[in-house]
């Protein structure tokens, strides 16, 4: 797929890309995760953003748009949230909402945790990155949600920008859990 970008959609993914690179110049692991997570939404017009890191002395998740309740209940659901093993299996990095759920929509649609904190907080469209490193064991996650589906941000063009991000992100990842 190739992708023309206006200048606006160039300074974005700029922004981006300095903000995943830069975990050892930020002021913590959360600092950095803010601004990654606003360099995305940014990026790909989402209204919420999650990153999951399991990090010493941080969060396992931040996100500035979900109170530390809704992060505590989220927290306490994602051993039920089977997406990562979803991704994992089919060998996806980078996915959408319709990648994910390809092989059995009813997997997502009829989990507890769709109908216990998807559906309720409206996080009806996803994008995001997925990455494990077991030789590292550790694993990142980014979640960006839309209140509605099948926004063109979301599809392929999403995907696309996304995917040109993801050396970045391992890269940051990589120096964040240095």
């Amino acid at each position: 797929m190739s992708l023309t970008l206006s200048g606006a959609e160039l300074a974005r993914l700029q922004s981006a890309l300095d903000a995943l690179l830069a975990p050892l110049a930020s002021d913590g692991a959360d600092a950095w995760r803010a601004s990654v997570n606003r360099a995305l939404r940014s990026l790909l017009q989402a209204d919420k953003a999650m990153f999951i890191l399991p990090l010493p002395g941080a969060p396992l998740i931040y996100s500035d748009e979900f109170s530390a309740a809704e992060v505590a209940q989220y927290e306490a659901l994602l051993p039920s949230d089977h997406g990562r093993q979803i991704l994992l299996a089919q060998g996806i990095e980078v996915w959408n909402h319709s990648r994910m759920i390809a092989p059995d929509p009813d997997v997502f649609y009829k989990s507890g945790i769709y109908a216990d904190f998807y559906q309720p907080y409206r996080l009806l469209d996803g994008i995001g990155y997925c990455i494990d490193d077991p030789q590292a064991r550790s694993f990142a996650i980014i979640k960006l949600h839309h209140e509605r589906y099948g926004t063109a941000c979301f599809g392929e063009r999403g995907v696309a920008l996304l995917r040109m991000l993801l050396p970045a992100l391992k890269a940051g990842v990589a120096n964040q859990l240095r």
